[in-house]
């Protein structure tokens, strides 16, 4: 025989020889069955008949652990568990038997005597029983007289799964307790206390069924709860309940006593009523049901109706947009079509179907209609001679893109990508090619003109674009001594356009002015035809700094050279050309050079006039009146002005009266205008600097006594302010000094002060004065 290597298996000897067996294959009703399948065994394998008989005896049994020997004495018969368990049964039964009777011998007499006599024969131990027995006690009852209690009180174990509002019946568990004290007859050898304890469930009971009980027990239910019958024997249906009542009789065999006459009538009418009632509910749910459904019907048959009359409409919009949209475009084709035949249509639609023309998107035809025309309109458009030849066409197109806005209720760019591509172009070409810079006026006007029609980007992209770089260009190249055009000519026109961007060129333009100013003298009034159009232009105090560095120093030393004569009065020019900067200067730096440099020389002419002999008083009062004609409105309402007129009329009285007034001098005169300064002066009015009304300054500046330091420091000393050095410096280098409590640094002669944010500007000295003398008080 051939073998294969993995199939043999070398077993145990059999028969005393040692025979090599080939292992059978594993089917697949092995993998059914398992075990119980028929052909298990090898089929090869021979067993004998004995073997084979004995496996057969008996039925398949399990075994937890060891061996199962096939035995005929331990074999069992199909009976004998049943009869076991009936024996056990009975047992139990006698044992209950004789405690219930010993129970009851017993009685309740004696009851104390015997729940002693129990207490003596159990033994107690704990440590209660210790504590107790140190307190006296003795086995037996409780209390004085051992008339107590005398087992403790018993702990009962709560069965598993038991509610919390059920009892449990201490007779019952003591009954059980007593019963199961002693070893289960399982013979398991473990009490059912110990099982309770343990929490192990309690066994149920297996039911008995003895069909000969069981049917008279179903038979005792079914008389508790009678059936009730149905009689359809008659011509009437009758309803019993139970077979008695079907014969007419009690339970206790008496005859059923009808209810009165005509009682099955009565009956039988009811159960007529009742049904009749039963189809007239049927029937007018039905009908409800039925109403309903019309209802729906007719509903729905609306809404089809409506819906249908809405797609008509809706057919006929269309129809109508489809018949403008194509004579449109057939116009177009034929060359007959015009911007304004275009509009008509545009606004047509819009105005009729406003959300056909945004479902559509119909504001996208203008791309394929409006742009043809448009640019065979640009195409001819000369912008230098006529920059409005197509402004009145746009304008009208975007009144219609605003009012789709507004219509339609969003943004919509046609009109911004119009302009881009359209007009855009043409103006860029015109501001880089054509326009010149010093002449400004018709790129300003184009732009005046198309700025409302340009979009904010698109305007400010041109002039960024083609406007700001040709302007700065041609400020860095001016010239103001050899460039015949004024500068804010060319240049302010534009401000309105771009303000902030032309700021940034402000301080060179201002560095040009103060150069060609240098050489300035003040017969020239063309300084003040430049400077006056630039006085709202530049920031801050920067054109207050120009003038009081490049023009007040020259009108002041003009006044300061003016010859008044009485008796031979050339010219009045130099008072003229102060008062011609009225506009530009401040009245109060007027003011100053009126008192330091005209008025003490008039009052000293005046003087010496009157001193003469041959005065003649009628003509010094019209000089007088004369001299007060010159001066402006402004000026001479002003009160130091009117002190000063004032006191030359007292000089003029105190003449006439024959007073002497050969011992006034120059320095009285000062004080006389002193003190009248300060007695007239308003409240609302600061008394006035006395250095600015005093010789003195103009004594320092004649006899150049030194610097514009110099003459701070002698203000300071005359008027009882602190000036000095301060340790702190620029970031330049540059010398701080305290003037009272405000920083300055002088710089070519200007006094600067700080504003903050490391800035310092050109300070007005008046100004600056007055506040550091209201400071100290």
């Amino acid at each position: 025989m051939n073998y294969d290597d993995q199939d043999i298996e070398f077993n145990e000897y059999i028969g005393g020889e040692k025979e090599p067996k080939k292992k059978r294959r594993y089917t697949k009703d092995d993998a059914i069955y398992g075990v119980f399948n028929e052909y298990y065994m090898d089929e090869d394998e021979d067993l004998s008949e004995e073997y084979l008989k004995q496996y057969k005896k008996g039925p398949v049994g399990f075994v937890s652990s060891g061996h199962y020997e096939l035995n005929e004495d331990n074999q069992k018969k199909p009976g004998d568990d049943d009869e076991k368990e009936k024996e056990e049964k009975k047992k139990d039964k006698e044992k209950k038997k004789k405690k219930d009777k010993s129970k009851k011998s017993k009685g309740n007499s004696g009851a104390s005597t015997a729940t002693t006599n129990d207490a003596s024969d159990k033994k107690y131990t704990g440590i209660g029983l210790s504590i107790l027995a140190k307190m006296g006690y003795k086995s037996g009852g409780l209390g004085k007289e051992g008339t107590g209690m005398v087992e403790p009180l018993k702990v009962y174990v709560r069965p598993k799964n038991m509610a919390l509002n059920e009892t449990i019946d201490s007779k019952q568990e003591s009954d059980d307790s007593g019963d199961d004290s002693g070893v289960d007859e399982g013979g398991d050898g473990v009490s059912s206390t110990a099982k309770r304890s343990l929490g192990w469930k309690k066994s149920k009971p297996k039911v008995k069924y003895d069909l000969d009980d069981h049917s008279i027990e179903k038979n005792e239910q079914q008389q508790q709860q009678p059936q009730i019958i149905l009689d359809m024997r008659g011509p009437e249906a009758r309803m019993y309940a139970g077979a008695l009542d079907k014969l007419g009789l009690q339970a206790d065999g008496s005859n059923v006593i009808s209810s009165g006459p005509l009682s099955e009538l009565k009956h039988n009418v009811g159960l007529l009523v009742n049904l009749k009632k039963i189809d007239i509910n049927n029937t007018d749910n039905k009908l409800k049901h039925e109403r309903d459904k019309v209802k729906t019907l007719t509903n729905g048959l609306e809404r089809l109706r409506l819906t249908i009359d809405n797609d008509r409409q809706q057919i006929t919009k269309v129809k109508s947009i489809l018949e403008t949209v194509s004579s449109c475009k057939t116009e177009l084709s034929q060359g007959t079509l015009t911007t304004k035949t275009l509009y008509k249509a545009f606004k047509g639609l819009l105005d009729k179907y406003p959300r056909e023309f945004q479902n559509f998107k119909l504001y996208n035809m203008d791309k394929e209609l409006l742009v043809p025309l448009l640019k065979k309109e640009l195409a001819q458009w000369n912008i230098g001679e006529k920059p409005l030849q197509p402004i009145k066409e746009f304008r009208r197109w975007k009144e219609l893109y605003d009012s789709c806005t507004s219509v339609l209720g969003q943004e919509l760019d046609n009109y911004f990508i119009l302009i881009r591509d359209l007009i855009l172009p043409p103006l860029k070409l015109y501001l880089r090619s054509q326009w010149q810079v010093k002449k400004p006026k018709d790129a300003v006007y184009l732009i005046s003109v198309w700025y409302e029609l340009l979009p904010e980007v698109i305007s400010e992209a041109l002039l960024e674009q083609s406007v700001l770089p040709k302007l700065k260009m041609e400020i860095e190249q001016w010239n103001p001594r050899t460039d015949p055009v004024p500068i804010h000519e060319w240049v302010l026109p534009w401000t309105n356009f771009l303000k902030s961007e032309l700021e940034t060129y402000y301080p060179s333009i201002r560095q040009k002015l103060i150069s060609i100013l240098v050489e300035w003298q003040p017969q020239d009034l063309s300084a003040h035809h430049i400077l006056i159009h630039w006085k709202n232009t530049f920031e801050g105090n920067s054109m207050e700094s120009l003038i009081n560095r490049s023009i007040v120093p020259k009108l002041a030393n003009a006044i300061k050279e003016f010859d008044i004569n009485p008796t031979r009065q050339d010219t009045l020019d130099p008072l003229k050309w102060l008062f011609v900067w009225l506009d530009l200067i401040n009245p109060r730096t007027i003011l100053d050079i009126l008192d330091k440099h005209f008025f003490p020389k008039w009052h000293m002419a005046l003087i010496s006039w009157l001193q003469q002999p041959s005065a003649d008083f009628e003509e010094i009062s019209n000089w007088y009146t004369g001299w007060k004609k010159e001066f402006p409105a402004e000026i001479s309402s002003n009160d130091r002005i009117k002190s000063q007129f004032s006191i030359a009329l007292s000089f003029m009285k105190k003449a006439m009266s024959g007073e002497d007034i050969r011992d006034i001098t120059p320095q009285k005169i000062e004080s006389i205008i002193n003190s009248s300064l300060s007695s007239s002066s308003a409240p609302s009015q600061s008394v006035k600097p006395k250095s600015l009304n005093t010789n003195t300054t103009t004594n320092t500046q004649d006899k150049s006594q030194g610097s514009t330091k110099d003459m701070l420091e002698h203000w300071a000393a005359t008027n009882g302010l602190l000036f000095m050095p301060s340790p702190r410096k620029t970031d330049t280098g540059q010398q701080i000094y305290m003037f009272s409590s405000t920083p300055i640094i002088i710089e070519r002669d200007v006094v600067m002060h700080y504003t903050g944010n490391n800035k310092w500007v050109p300070a007005n000295l008046q100004t600056l004065l007055e506040e550091a003398i209201q400071q100290k008080k």
